[in-house]
């Protein structure tokens, strides 16, 4: 996914339930790299915050612990979503990590014989 069609985009700060879900599914986990807080469990956060003009919609959204969610605000940190699902997260000292959509495994399902 490269692109958003903002088909489920709020138009408030809120997201709906079905966008929330969505990104829940999407994201799987918090989305700082080294947490493993499962989705369900997490904030929807903005990466360009709401209040600064950023769209409550999966472009601009993911899944966030609490925790996760305080130190993306703490200063020097920043969070940019360059593709939807992708989450770029920038630490004070310059460090670049990304996190990706969740990869979930392919429902393989034989043919039948007729």
């Amino acid at each position: 996914m490269t692109d958003c069609d903002h088909r489920h985009e709020s138009r408030g700060y809120q997201p709906s339930d079905t966008l929330r879900h969505l990104v829940q599914v999407r994201d799987g986990t918090c989305t700082f790299p080294p947490c493993s807080r499962h989705a369900r469990e997490s904030d929807f956060e903005h990466a360009v915050p709401y209040d600064k003009g950023g769209r409550t919609c999966a472009c601009n959204g993911g899944a966030r612990s609490r925790r996760c969610h305080r130190v993306k605000q703490s200063k020097g940190w920043t969070v940019t979503q360059p593709q939807p699902g992708w989450h770029q997260w920038t630490t004070p000292a310059g460090r670049t990590y990304t996190q990706g959509p969740m990869q979930y495994p392919a429902l393989y399902r034989p043919h039948s014989s007729l």
